[in-house]
């Protein structure tokens, strides 16, 4: 069996939804990685290449804490959107 091709219709139609995620998404998440690694003295950045801001973050104990909150949070958020879902589908009514 042989995969049809997207017609050039619905990559039309797809294009404001790609141009929405570049803008709001992809974008803003390059920019914050590249000022990530330029460094701040006397209220200017100046864009050179260290892991200085990396190591800062990486080796204090209230960032992994703050890691491990949002870890919980999201496993608790999943296995009781899980649990609700099997719970509706369970006892769905019928003939609706």
């Amino acid at each position: 069996m042989t995969r049809s091709r997207p017609s050039l219709f619905s990559l039309v139609l797809s294009l404001p939804l790609l141009i929405w995620q570049l803008a709001f998404f992809a974008f803003p998440l390059l920019f914050l990685i590249a000022i990530s690694f330029w460094s701040v003295r006397n209220f200017q950045m100046t864009p050179d290449l260290n892991f200085g801001n990396w190591e800062r973050i990486l080796t204090r104990g209230t960032f992994w804490d703050a890691y491990a909150r949002s870890a919980m949070l999201a496993t608790a958020s999943a296995v009781l959107t899980v649990a609700f879902a099997a719970i509706s589908f369970a006892y769905k009514e019928r003939g609706k």
